[in-house]
């Protein structure tokens, strides 16, 4: 595959942008983006039928619809200036966030910088704020609670850190990484 051009990135991401911003469906996306994949021949993002469109188009949405309000939640959690953070694990994720439902640690934990969510295609994770850590325990979570060690180790088939994978390997990706891990057949499964 040849390098994805910078200009056809950025059309990409003012596509989804407008899109968040906007509120509108995934629909008013769908013809945008197929021509700009069109005009830089990303035959692996259009594909032969409506459906192989839908298969790389959904899943950008969603994960770059997610990411943005990740941020935008980061964002607020730190204007804010909550005492702690909880780390909410969402329906849709494997084992590894699974783990980490509850967790409660100050909002300038290294852990954070790393792992809030989302981890994945369809990571529904999400970050909430209490003003303090002695809080946490009337919400469910125990504040004597540390980080999982598995969280600061790299899984050596991936050579990613364990319980992140693909373009949220090193944390929230740009849309260069998630156009470059559907090019390269690392979609959602």
């Amino acid at each position: 595959m040849e390098p994805l051009q910078q200009q056809a990135v950025d059309q990409v991401e003012a596509v989804l942008k407008d899109l968040v911003e906007s509120g509108q469906g995934i629909e008013s996306a769908r013809k945008p983006l197929k021509e700009i994949a069109l005009a830089n021949g990303w035959d692996w993002f259009v594909g032969k039928t409506a459906a192989d469109l839908g298969r790389n188009l959904g899943p950008l949405v969603r994960a770059y619809s997610y990411a943005s309000y990740s941020d935008d939640r980061r964002q607020q959690l730190l204007d804010e200036e909550q005492g702690a953070w909880i780390f909410h694990a969402g329906m849709a994720c494997d084992e590894h966030p699974q783990l980490l439902d509850g967790l409660c640690l100050e909002p300038g934990h290294p852990f954070w910088s790393r792992h809030s969510p989302p981890h994945g295609w369809d990571c529904d994770c999400y970050v909430t704020g209490v003003s303090s850590i002695a809080m946490t325990k009337r919400l469910g979570s125990d504040p004597e609670r540390s980080v999982p060690e598995w969280c600061s180790q790299i899984d050596p088939a991936t050579g990613n850190p364990i319980g992140l994978s693909g373009p949220w390997a090193d944390g929230p990706p740009s849309v260069r990484a998630l156009l470059e891990a559907l090019a390269a057949g690392q979609g959602p499964d």
